[in-house]
């Protein structure tokens, strides 16, 4: 059994401070919550590429294996958590989302991660499970 955390209960710390101290109370992997403060796929690319290769060396400094998670709460969207989905209404909306989890997963094998985690969403209006599948197949 490996034992490991999640960053999103580190949410008020330097991630990197994060990696060190869960490593220090003796987690050997890590759930890294893509979000403002962690991975931002949409920041510089420069900045970005940086903050991969720092998180990868801290986590072979500690030997922590990682998941990538994708449930960035306001990354998106400031004013709706977790939206947009791959169920939300508009095509263009779900859209931002697949560009998200695209990005997420380039994350996840830059730092030879065991794997990527996502959701669909939520609905936020009935559909019927037929339409609700079309979005997801499309």
């Amino acid at each position: 059994m490996l034992l490991a955390y999640n960053t999103n209960g580190f949410a008020h710390h330097d991630p990197e401070q994060a990696i060190a101290l869960l490593a220090e109370i003796g987690y050997r992997g890590i759930g890294l919550t893509i979000d403002h403060g962690l991975l931002n796929p949409f920041v510089e690319p420069q900045a970005h590429a940086e903050s991969v290769a720092t998180t990868g060396r801290l986590l072979e400094r500690f030997g922590m294996r990682s998941v990538v998670e994708t449930g960035a709460r306001f990354l998106l969207d400031p004013r709706r958590k977790h939206e947009p989905t791959l169920l939300s209404a508009d095509p263009a909306e779900r859209g931002r989302r697949i560009e998200f989890l695209r990005r997420a997963f380039d994350v996840a094998r830059s730092l030879r991660s065991d794997c990527a985690s996502l959701c669909s969403g939520v609905l936020r209006k009935p559909l019927d499970d037929e339409a609700a599948s079309g979005r997801l197949i499309e």
